[in-house]
């Protein structure tokens, strides 16, 4: 079974080699079986899987994978020597694309292409769609190009391994809103990832108040009369306050104070007031871009909320 990095890695190269049609200004029609040695190639070259023996395995100056484009398929879904459990991901990655609209089914030719080189209009079959070809969408090439490097989205699995692999663990219940509003995400729902976004940094609030409440053993005074009751905007100066009260010069020293004051602060200000926008009905809508900012801000967010978190709990 591959592990979540391993699943990663070999998703990448599906954006990688998909990213690299865009940049060329290429949208398709492109076959789909082009595509699927193209990725195989850009394995290899990465050293994430051996070369098969019928293309030179190890040795200097093997064959591409481009040399099995040409001729027929050995059967319906083959595997050309490699893990099967590789190229099923390859596949499945490339379903879940067409899903999420960054893949359309392709036509035989271009019609475009055909329409140049005469004035009367070719003939319906150069429209039939195929889905051994592929066509990148409009949607699909702003997202494939990661010039600002944003996090991957399309990779629920390498975007929620920075939480999962955290130290100390993630709060579950934080997890289950993270990973719904991650798949809402996919799916271009964006008022509801960001309700689920909120509700996650509320829940990753109150994991920091408890691990708070729990250093200053005064039987959960503070908790209670400071905290508990509040809403969310108290919460979070009530827990700023009694931080750099009872810790602020520790965290100045272990580079703690500034993060909190200013990432931490603006990113739950952020997500608030979002959250509070969808609440009070106002015609408010998020653009893909600004949603997954959101997404992308949620993470260094975590991590510096879980750095405290850890701090805190060498104080219990």
């Amino acid at each position: 079974m591959l592990t979540p990095i391993e699943q990663t890695e070999i998703k990448s190269h599906v954006y990688k080699v998909l990213g690299e049609y865009v940049n060329q200004r290429n949208y398709g029609p492109i076959w789909m079986k082009i595509l699927f040695m193209a990725v195989l190639q850009s394995l290899v070259d990465a050293k994430v899987i051996k070369r098969p023996e019928s293309l030179g395995g190890s040795s200097l100056g093997g064959s591409k994978f481009s040399t099995f484009v040409r001729g027929a398929q050995p059967n319906l879904f083959p595997d050309y020597e490699i893990p099967p459990n590789v190229t099923s991901l390859i596949r499945q990655t490339f379903w879940e694309l067409f899903i999420q609209g960054v893949l359309a089914p392709g036509a035989s030719k271009n019609p475009l292409a055909e329409l140049e080189k005469s004035i009367s209009p070719p003939p319906d079959v150069h429209y039939w769609t195929l889905l051994d070809a592929v066509m990148i969408t409009p949607y699909g090439a702003k997202v494939l190009v990661d010039t600002q490097k944003r996090i991957l989205v399309h990779d629920p699995d390498g975007f929620l391994s920075d939480f999962q692999n955290s130290s100390p663990p993630p709060d579950d219940e934080m997890m289950r809103y993270l990973k719904e509003g991650v798949l809402v995400f996919r799916h271009a729902h964006f008022l509801a990832c960001i309700v689920l976004l909120g509700v996650a940094s509320e829940r990753l609030i109150d994991v920091l108040a408890n691990n708070l409440s729990a250093t200053l053993k005064d039987n959960d005074k503070w908790y209670n009369e400071k905290y508990k009751n509040r809403r969310i905007s108290g919460k979070f100066d009530a827990i700023e306050g009694k931080l750099m009260e009872k810790y602020g010069p520790q965290f100045a020293q272990i580079d703690l104070k500034d993060p909190f004051q200013k990432i931490v602060k603006l990113t739950f200000e952020q997500l608030r007031r979002a959250r509070n926008d969808i609440a009070h009905p106002q015609g408010r809508e998020f653009t893909w871009n600004e949603t997954n900012g959101f997404l992308h801000s949620f993470v260094q967010y975590y991590k510096i909320i879980n750095q405290i978190n850890a701090f805190l709990l060498t104080m219990i």
